[in-house]
């Protein structure tokens, strides 16, 4: 969970362990302080879709405290007031790095496989 400013105001230990860090680590960091320069321009827009009161599923990159690259799929929601005052977001997420590497071997493998029968 982020607040208006997506400073992080709750990780939940799923997260905390996902990411190499406790949760008292990440509370109060910037969002963007678990994002390479790449990911912080994409989290830029997702962030103005959540203002914008947008929830949506997508998948992102976030980077493990080792430097480690973590493909996850999140589903966020904004957090508005009663007003509609966007208050910050939360997210639903889901660890998909070890789908990923193997996605990766089984493309590496097709492309072996048809070298040798092309």
């Amino acid at each position: 969970m982020i607040d208006q400013n997506a400073n992080t105001i709750y990780a939940n230990s799923y997260m905390a362990n996902m990411l190499g860090y406790t949760k008292d680590e990440m509370n109060g960091k910037h969002l963007f302080f678990f994002m390479d320069e790449p990911a912080i321009e994409l989290a830029k827009k997702n962030l103005q879709r959540r203002a914008e009161g947008i929830s949506e599923t997508h998948t992102f990159e976030f980077t493990h405290k080792t430097g480690e690259k973590v493909f996850t799929t999140l589903n966020t929601y904004p957090l508005l007031d009663s007003d509609g005052k966007y208050n910050g977001s939360i997210a639903a997420i889901t660890n998909i790095t070890e789908r990923k590497k193997l996605e990766g071997i089984a493309h590496q493998l097709e492309v072996k496989f048809k070298a040798v029968f092309d």
